[in-house]
């Protein structure tokens, strides 16, 4: 990837969750209902479906100002969408790291721009070494005759 395209400056819809990280490579079903984050869903929607995750400091406040939110993201993509009763349930895919540089939008939903975070790549390798390590243990476990819930094995052979 280009020098350039890394640091690029991206304005993106930015969506405070109240609880957990989405990572990228990852993929998982949130609930949305705060009129911010259904406005920023909506809003993406007619762009490229994506937003940026960002968790609140505080999980309880109902309306997060940005000084309530850190100021690493996640960009991710809405893949699937299904509403019901004033909420949205969205797949959302993680993408990549951001740091918010500044809002430039509060209302009515948040917009700030981005760019995106050097992945460490000394981290990287501990995580493959600790992803083949579990993966090789797996393995021994069920050559040893221990059942594996198969979307679990699945989930460990994606994080390669």
């Amino acid at each position: 990837m280009a020098e350039e395209e890394i640091n690029k400056v991206k304005t993106l819809p930015i969506i405070p969750i109240r609880d957990g990280v989405v990572f990228p490579n990852t993929e998982i079903v949130l609930t949305f209902g705060r009129p911010r984050s259904l406005a920023a869903i909506e809003a993406s929607n007619s762009t490229d479906r994506n937003v940026v995750l960002v968790m609140q400091k505080t999980p309880h406040l109902h309306e997060p100002a940005p000084s309530d939110l850190f100021t690493i993201g996640t960009i991710a993509r809405i893949e699937r969408l299904l509403k019901t009763d004033g909420e949205i349930n969205a797949l959302v895919k993680g993408i990549k790291r951001v740091e918010i540089l500044s809002y430039e939008s509060t209302d009515p939903y948040f917009v700030a721009k981005v760019v995106d975070v050097a992945d460490e790549q000394g981290a990287a390798d501990e995580v493959t070494a600790l992803v083949n390590h579990i993966t090789a243990e797996l393995k021994r476990a069920v050559n040893m005759g221990k059942s594996v819930d198969f979307l679990s094995f699945m989930n460990i052979k994606s994080w390669k």
